[in-house]
C-alpha cells in the first residue's frame, strides 16, 4: 500500500470517528436540554408550593415555555442531523468495505419511537405544564 493511500485511508477513518462525534454530541446537547427543562419543572413546582412570589413565578413559567419551544425546534434539527450524518457514515463504511446495514438490519418506514421522538413528546408536554403554570398565575 502506498504512502498516499494509506494517508487517504487514515483521512478517511478520522472523518468518520468526527461524524460519529457529532451525533453523539447532539445526543448529549438533547439530554442536556432535558434536565434543564426538569430543573425548571422542579423549581417553578416547588416555588409554586411553598412560595407566593407570584411575579417570580410568572417570568419562570414563561422563560420554560419559551424554552420548552426552543427544545422542540433544536431536537427536531438534531433529528436531521442525525439522518445527514448517517448518510455520510454509510457513504463512508463502503468507502472502506465495511457493510453495516448487512449487519444490522435497519427497518424502512415511519419511526415513531425513536429518542428524538420521545423528546419531543416531553418537551410538548413540558411547555404545556409550564402553560398552566403561567396561566394559573395569570389568573390568580
Amino acid at each position: 500500500m502506498t504512502s498516499q493511500r494509506r494517508l487517504q485511508n487514515s483521512l478517511i477513518i478520522e472523518y468518520y470517528k468526527i461524524q460519529w462525534q457529532d451525533i453523539h454530541h447532539s445526543r448529549n446537547q438533547d439530554w442536556e436540554l432535558s434536565k434543564l427543562i426538569l430543573a425548571g419543572f422542579l423549581s417553578v413546582s416547588g416555588l409554586r408550593a411553598f412560595t407566593n412570589a407570584n411575579i417570580l413565578l410568572l417570568v419562570l413559567s414563561g422563560s420554560f415555555i419559551i424554552l420548552s419551544i426552543l427544545a422542540i425546534f433544536i431536537t427536531i434539527r438534531h433529528k436531521q442531523l442525525f439522518s445527514e450524518k448517517m448518510s455520510v457514515i454509510r457513504k463512508l463504511e463502503n468507502k472502506m468495505g465495511m457493510d453495516q446495514l448487512e449487519l444490522f438490519k435497519t427497518r424502512k418506514g415511519l419511526r415513531l419511537f425513536t429518542t428524538q421522538n420521545f423528546l419531543i413528546a416531553i418537551y410538548f408536554v413540558s411547555a404545556t405544564i409550564f402553560g398552566t403554570f403561567f396561566w394559573l398565575q395569570v389568573a390568580a
